[in-house]
């Protein structure tokens, strides 16, 4: 059976950057993950909320998930030195609205769905939430290399 938490060991991202703590759910059309916002996180701000560039950050590391998930031969890594090393760029950001900020010790849950994707570039629609409230939603591309 596939450990779905395999994958975020896989990210670029080392603790405090990365947000992910958990991949609920992950398949062909959409990742689900939940994180919490640490006190050692770097975009939170003095106020104890979460910057606006947190949720790019965020939105962009579920996205990652998704790429090295469906684009691993087998959905599976032997190890982290024996897969393939990837490079991912944020390149577009089409929409990114946030409604409510995330601060210090809320649990989030980010859904991206694929919604395009041609040769190495991937475009997510994606949002996150807190306790069922939708705090941001949004659109962004990333290059792959």
């Amino acid at each position: 059976m596939e450990s779905l938490n395999q994958y975020i060991d896989q990210l670029p991202h080392g603790y405090p950057i990365r947000m992910i703590e958990e991949v609920v759910q992950c398949n062909d059309k959409c990742v689900v993950t939940n994180g919490i916002v640490s006190s050692q996180n770097p975009f939170l701000q003095e106020n104890n909320i979460l910057c606006e560039s947190a949720y790019l950050e965020i939105i962009a590391q579920s996205s990652g998930i998704y790429i090295i998930r469906n684009s691993t031969p087998n959905h599976l890594f032997a190890s982290k030195q024996q897969s393939q090393t990837k490079i991912g760029y944020l390149t577009i950001v089409h929409q990114l609205d946030i409604y409510n900020l995330l601060s210090l010790n809320n649990s989030f849950q980010t859904t991206v769905h694929l919604s395009h994707y041609t040769d190495q570039f991937y475009t997510f629609k994606a949002e996150i939430r807190s306790n069922n409230i939708l705090y941001s939603e949004g659109e962004i591309s990333l290059y792959v290399k």
